[in-house]
């Protein structure tokens, strides 16, 4: 699993990194800097996961390793637009995401909103914010269903056509003729 983002309160690491004590066949790979490192650091070595929790710091060209994991994961307690969970979808990853707002659930289509479980889309799940349990049941849904995790590789695929710069300025320019 891989995740990219400032090491702040804001993306909620610490989520990803306590979920990931209950699946132990996992591993989770953190791209990003910020104030929180030493904290993250510490809570690993806490929770006996530096064995399983790889901090790779910033970079500015994170494909390469989007590109070698299986599933993308967002802990994230609110977002504007969340543009790496396009980036992920770009490089055949599926998602595992807080349903935070505003973003997640537009991006993968979610029609139902559960209070309290796992939501299955066919690009990846959404899990309530701050919900360790709950983001440990997405992570295992995903480790025990690897069929699904390969359809949701191809799905994202498709996905991400609709977030293609010819399709949202057409989109704009409709929007914009109406007026």
């Amino acid at each position: 699993m891989i995740t990219i983002g400032r090491l702040d309160a804001g993306k909620n690491h610490e989520l990803l990194i306590r979920a990931l004590q209950n699946i132990p066949q996992a591993r989770l790979y953190l791209l990003g800097a910020g104030v929180l490192l030493g904290h993250l650091i510490e809570l690993t070595k806490q929770l006996n996961l530096q064995d399983r929790v790889f901090f790779l710091g910033f970079d500015n060209n994170p494909y390469q390793y989007l590109k070698a994991a299986d599933l993308f994961v967002f802990g994230s307690n609110h977002e504007g637009f969340p543009n790496v969970l396009l980036e992920a979808m770009c490089c055949k990853l599926p998602i595992l995401t807080t349903n935070c707002k505003s973003g997640p659930s537009e991006i993968m289509k979610l029609e139902k909103p559960i209070e309290n479980d796992i939501m299955i889309t066919p690009y990846g799940i959404l899990t309530p914010v701050g919900d360790v349990t709950t983001m440990a049941k997405g992570m295992a849904y995903f480790v025990e269903n690897p069929d699904y995790l390969t359809s949701c590789k191809t799905n994202v695929l498709e996905r991400i056509k609709d977030f293609r710069k010819e399709g949202i300025l057409k989109a704009y320019e409709l929007a914009l003729s109406k007026q």
